[in-house]
């Protein structure tokens, strides 16, 4: 079944599938490796497609008017849906085609045009400007914003040090993002740490790129 296709055609059914989808992606949503602050704006559009919906099937509420803005918030979650689903769900190897099959998506063949590991690493700054706050915004090399070919997202290494750390491998805890900036937020008694970043690249298949140099940063 092409892209184009698998949403339901029929209000109904389709009304059916999203609830589905969403519930199965509340459970799995970090196994996905997918933020809250992702899908925040699709739980909106959501609400906003069920509400107008209920309101366009009752007799007492269903006008003219209702209908209209029941069909303008559908077609708003489905556009944002299709954009969500390619992006996070379609290629991403955390989600398996059994998770495809529990949310009423299509199943890719192989045979696509191959991925190939990341070959760079990824440039990133440290915001401090926020108490007990540290964000870090990262790019592709080239200064895009957009990530490179196949890249799914960054991993990024961390860890409290006074002293300069030259290896990845002295940084004990590790993130996944798939968009920047990534977040983490610390306790009283840290601030004034000096916390240690280094960042690579991962594609679909889980492939990872080099890493890249470790940046300090001091907790505010």
């Amino acid at each position: 079944m092409p892209d184009s296709d698998f949403m339901p055609r029929r209000e109904a059914d389709f009304y059916a599938w999203e609830v589905i989808l969403f519930d199965y992606l509340t459970v799995n949503l970090k196994r996905f490796g997918i933020s809250d602050d992702v899908i925040t704006p699709l739980v909106s559009l959501k609400g906003d497609f069920e509400k107008k919906y209920a309101d366009a099937q009752a007799p007492a509420t269903r006008t003219k008017t209702a209908v209209l803005a029941k069909n303008k918030a559908m077609k708003a979650l489905k556009d944002a849906m299709r954009v969500f689903i390619h992006e996070y769900l379609t290629y991403n190897h955390l989600v398996t085609d059994v998770d495809r099959d529990n949310m009423g998506l299509p199943i890719h063949k192989s045979g696509r045009t191959p991925q190939p590991a990341p070959s760079d690493y990824p440039v990133f700054t440290v915001d401090s400007s926020m108490i007990r706050f540290l964000a870090i915004l990262f790019r592709n090399a080239d200064g895009k914003r957009a990530k490179p070919f196949g890249v799914h997202g960054a991993e990024i290494k961390w860890g409290f040090s006074e002293t300069p750390v030259v290896n990845p491998d002295e940084l004990p805890y590790s993130a996944f993002d798939t968009r920047s900036p990534f977040h983490l937020e610390f306790k009283g008694e840290d601030r004034g740490r000096t916390v240690w970043f280094c960042l690579r690249w991962e594609n679909m298949k889980g492939e990872k790129g080099p890493w890249s140099e470790i940046v300090s940063a001091i907790v505010p």
